[in-house]
This record gives structure tokens, C-alpha cells and sequence, in this order.
């Protein structure tokens, strides 16, 4: 992040990790408010809410951004304090292939997906490698040959086509939390 950051002309003032554990950001804002960023990035992945909350104790006045963690359920349990946020997500969740993933999962669990992203990638992995071996036979190499050969599957986290480095670029798109919904960006 970092690297691309800077090579696109930001600067980054200063990197804070903290283990997954941490339940007591406040030492951590402190820092982070001293340096006077104009954006805060914070892709934090466990005690979301937690997080959150204290990042709005805290005062900071920057703009957030962060990775896709935050899901629908954080919002629920405190809408204020994830106002304004900006996220990312590689998912669109408006799509009928999602959709019909989402119907799918909530007759199976009994409850809403919280992970969009996970869910649907994970479902979208599984249904290529299965058609790859149904087509091609179920030898590493000739799944991965396979794979290699598809292009514009309608998956339900997007549109999926492999380059020639096994790799499927994804599109990403920008949102801001308003009134408890993610909107797009611009």
C-alpha cells in the first residue's frame, strides 16, 4: 500500500501496527492525532466496532478511509460513528449473480452474509474450480490451464477474467457510510 501510496504522490507520515487483540486503541489515536495527517487509513480487521468507536472518541479530525471490513452488522450495532467513512469493495452487492448468492445463503444459515466479499469469492472459487475439473479433468495442471481460459464469468463478485499470470484484476470501487448505507463515490 505504501509503495503504490507514494508512487502516486502521497505521503505516508507514519505506519502503527497493533495485534489483533487490541481492544484499547486510545495510545494509538494519540499518536496518529499528533502527526496531523490529512487522511487516516485503517484497515483494521478485528473489534471493527470497537475500533471505530474510540477512533470518534478520540477527535480526529481527518478523513478515514479503509479496506472492505466493515459490513452491514457494524453499522447496526452503532450507525454514528461510522459516518462519513470511506471503504472499498471489490463486490457489487446490487448484481443478480450476488443476489442470488445472498437468497441462496440466507435460506442455508437462517441470516444475512456479513463478509460480502469472502462469501462471494469464496463461492466464485469454488464454482470455477469445479467446472474447470468437469471440463478438463481433475489434474492440477489441467484445472490451472483451464482457469486460464476464462473470460467475462458472470461471477457474484464481479465480472471474472484470468490474465495470462493466472491472476483476475478485479475492479474496486470507492463508497462513503451516509445515514448508515454505503454510498458510491463519485
Amino acid at each position: 500500500f505504501k509503495d503504490d501510496f507514494e508512487s502516486l504522490g502521497g505521503k505516508v507520515i507514519d505506519k502503527i501496527s497493533v495485534p489483533p487483540s487490541t481492544t484499547d486503541f486510545r495510545t494509538v489515536f494519540a499518536r496518529v492525532r499528533s502527526a496531523k495527517p490529512d487522511v487516516v487509513y485503517t484497515p483494521i480487521t478485528e473489534n471493527v466496532v470497537t475500533f471505530y468507536k474510540q477512533l470518534r472518541e478520540s477527535g480526529l479530525p481527518s478523513k478515514v478511509v479503509t479496506s472492505d471490513i466493515i459490513a452491514d452488522e457494524h453499522i447496526k450495532v452503532s450507525p454514528q460513528i461510522f459516518e462519513g467513512i470511506y471503504q472499498t469493495h471489490p463486490v457489487d452487492r446490487h448484481s443478480e449473480s450476488f443476489l442470488n448468492v445472498a437468497a441462496a445463503y440466507r435460506v442455508k444459515f437462517k441470516k444475512e452474509i456479513k463478509l460480502p466479499r469472502f462469501v462471494a469469492w469464496g463461492y466464485d472459487g469454488l464454482k470455477l474450480l469445479t467446472r474447470a475439473a468437469e471440463v478438463s479433468g481433475t489434474s492440477s495442471e489441467n484445472i490451472k490451464t483451464h482457469l486460464y481460459t476464462i473470460e467475462d464469468y458472470p461471477g457474484a463478485s464481479g465480472t471474472i477474467t484470468f490474465n495470462a499470470r493466472g491472476s483476475s484484476p478485479i475492479r474496486v470501487e470507492m463508497f462513503r457510510v451516509m445515514k448508515s448505507k454505503f454510498e458510491p463515490v463519485g
